[in-house]
């Protein structure tokens, strides 16, 4: 008959509540050992060490795999009620139907004094009040139904509390045989997948809690157990409600391995019932009515059952495999600071100021030289692979820029037109046609041609200067500084573009002054040149070679010419003669025709050597190496000023999300490493 206050008993009744109330919770000398106060110690350490892998959220953790308690069972197979017994307090949700939705780890901390509090991971609020603890979770329930209904992803609570030992347990969704209606059918697997997640871990003992007014054979959370743990040598199980059994039975033989052994044992405990939390009686009485109970029911074994033993059991379990774990855990986490370490300095990053200006410099510095090596050709090492910038730019002089001057010809000017320019050479001076101002325009006419390939051989070098920035630019730095990178484009293609503009109106001065002002120092062709230039004119009568003739003829000429050269003549019949007579001068033939296009195609092919050897000079001058000898202090004038520093390696949001997370990442490990190396300390002392 169960019972809430203490009853009389013999002396063998009061041993039995003097080694049950050594074993209870708080009692001093449960407090006192010597072997649970290092325990104790070690456990605080590892609840620091879940504390580090929660909120580090470390990668690889699965691998590493911490040693843990998980409590499994049923649902309505008790064990909330088994939860808050080891806690001391009533702060779970109750009801019915599923009301665990996702795992919860319950993370236990000695405290002195009287204090108690509840604190949720990631948050600064500490909550006395145990049952807005219960309202917080039945929220977080409630919203996961609306979503997934069960949800693998924890919630981490750490209770502090002088009542409690340091512990740290996880409780599990209640496992269920059946969905009901509003469930989606898939959920007892979803629960049961869940569930099979946590206790196949080798590193997890299972506390699989099941009812003993049921036949334990036919419990779900035993038969998953033994399926995960088929010898039982990391499972313990809980036989609750004890004081719900049929009236004349027990279970003694139970608890006694003789229905189902286990190697860590079977341990009953007495639950609060429904009617116990609805009256509100409190978990200190539940304990004294459990104590009662198996007193007078379990005399014999009521030493190695209860929820005190069961305190006392777990925590010597744990103790044991985090001794056994330790070597393991340091060498596990050895690795993931070397992989961290890795990852860490793949990633980079820059957070001193100082060393930020360094890194500019040196990216500046890595850019150039690249870059001017591939411009100039000047590099110490010698590519297979692909071609220099500086090969391009030959070819392009050598062979595309030579082979259009080539293929240009002098203007093939015809008679009338060379007899035309040169009858408009005198304009009103009668005397003044001559070769020289006929040579001048025409061979300007024809150095003219020669402008479009000169322009088209810098814009060709201007493209491969530029086309070449990319591929001199740093992948690794750019991806994380993407700014930089987009920087020193930008100046580098602003420099180019000045040099070149410089480069276009110093060729475009030379190409004017090639074709405003025909001029060479040849030799032979100078004596060509004078020697048209003693042409005179012709008359269209013929001409006698003898000086008599000559005098005579001059003589004639003056007479017949005199009237004719009068313009204001007042006799018409002679006016209209000349009117009808062209008295122009004839200063040209055949011979000279042909003397001056023969010039005008020779001084065509002097300029053209002219041109195609100044050319890739200038251009080389003007343009390449201008931008070569100037890169640097542009670069650095231009990207080396403080307010441009901080902006320029702003990294991207993904890059500096995944530069922090390796660095917390490596910060936890090495925060593992230290409290581990720690416990092994205590341990060996």
């Amino acid at each position: 008959m169960e019972t809430w206050q203490s009853s009389n008993s013999s002396d063998s009744d009061d041993d039995s509540k003097k080694v049950y109330n050594q074993k209870k919770r708080g009692s001093s000398a449960y407090s006192k050992s010597n072997s649970q106060k290092g325990f104790d110690h070690i456990m605080q350490m590892m609840n620091e060490l879940y504390d580090v892998f929660a909120s580090a959220k470390l990668e690889g953790r699965n691998e590493i795999d911490l040693p843990k308690l998980v409590v499994c069972g049923s649902q309505s197979s008790g064990k909330t009620s088994v939860l808050e017994s080891i806690v001391g307090e009533e702060f779970l949700p109750r009801g019915n139907g599923i009301q665990t939705r996702c795992p919860i780890i319950l993370q236990l901390n000695h405290t002195q004094g009287t204090s108690k509090w509840i604190q949720f991971a990631g948050e600064r609020d500490k909550y006395e009040d145990f049952n807005e603890v219960k309202k917080i979770l039945k929220a977080k329930s409630d919203e996961i139904a609306r979503t997934e209904v069960i949800s693998k992803d924890p919630i981490t609570i750490s209770i502090h509390s002088p009542y409690v030992v340091d512990l740290t347990l996880i409780d599990l969704p209640g496992l269920i045989e059946n969905a009901v209606e509003g469930q989606p059918q898939n959920l007892v697997r979803k629960v049961q997948r869940l569930v099979n997640d946590y206790i196949s871990s080798p590193n997890c003992i299972i506390l699989a809690v099941t009812s003993a007014v049921t036949d334990i054979a036919d419990s779900k959370c035993i038969r998953l157990a033994k399926e995960v743990d088929p010898n039982g040598t990391r499972t313990l199980a809980v036989l609750t409600k004890l004081d719900m059994m049929d009236e004349g039975t027990d279970a003694s033989d139970v608890l006694s391995g003789k229905i189902i052994k286990f190697n860590l044992g079977i341990i009953g405990v007495v639950n609060r019932s429904f009617k116990d939390t609805e009256v509100g009686r409190s978990v200190s009485e539940g304990l004294e009515k459990e104590r009662n109970f198996l007193q007078e029911n379990y005399p014999d074994m009521c030493d190695k059952n209860g929820i005190p033993y069961l305190i006392e059991k777990t925590t010597e379990l744990l103790k044991k495999k985090i001794e056994r774990e330790l070597p393991r855990l340091k060498s596990r986490i050895d690795e993931m600071i070397k992989k961290g370490e890795e990852q860490a300095f793949k990633i980079g990053g820059v957070t001193d100021p100082e060393e930020k200006r360094k890194l500019i410099f040196r990216e500046i510095n890595k850019f150039t030289t690249s870059y001017n090596g591939q411009v100039d050709g000047r590099r110490r090492d010698l590519s297979v692979d692909y071609i220099y910038t500086s090969t391009k730019i030959k070819e392009i002089f050598n062979g595309t820029f030579e082979r259009h001057m080539n293929e240009l010809e002098a203007e093939a000017f015809t008679d009338t037109q060379i007899e035309t320019a040169m009858r408009n050479s005198g304009g009103l001076h009668t005397f003044k046609e001559g070769t020289d101002d006929t040579f001048q325009e025409l061979a300007k006419r024809a150095v003219r041609k020669m402008k479009r390939p000169v322009f088209e051989c810098n814009k060709l070098v201007l493209k491969e200067m530029i086309d070449t920035i990319d591929s001199c630019l740093d992948s690794d730095v750019i991806t994380r500084y993407p700014k930089l990178g987009k920087a020193i484009t930008e100046v580098v293609t602003k420099f180019i573009s000045e040099k070149y503009e410089s480069c276009s109106k110093y060729l475009s001065n030379f190409m004017l002054a090639e074709g405003s002002f025909a001029k060479t120092s040849k030799h032979d062709f100078l004596k060509q040149l004078y020697a048209a230039e003693k042409v005179g004119p012709v008359e269209n009568s013929n001409a006698s070679d003898s000086d008599d003739d000559d005098d005579d003829e001059e003589d004639d000429s003056d007479e017949e010419a005199s009237p004719s050269t009068n313009a204001y003549n007042d006799d018409d019949s002679e006016s209209e003669a000349d009117d009808s007579e062209d008295t122009t001068p004839q200063w040209t033939t055949n011979n000279t025709l042909s003397k001056l296009r023969e010039l005008i195609k020779q001084y065509f092919e002097l300029t053209k050597i002219d041109i195609k050897d100044h050319v890739p000079k200038a251009i080389a001058t003007q343009l390449v190496y201008a931008v070569v000898d100037d890169l640097s202090e542009e670069l650095n004038m231009k990207l080396t000023k403080d307010e441009s520093i901080e902006n320029l390696l702003r990294e991207p949001e993904e890059k500096e999300r995944e530069r922090n997370k390796a660095i917390k990442f490596l910060q936890g490990y090495k925060e593992a490493k230290a409290l581990i190396e720690k416990m092994m300390r205590n341990v060996n002392n």
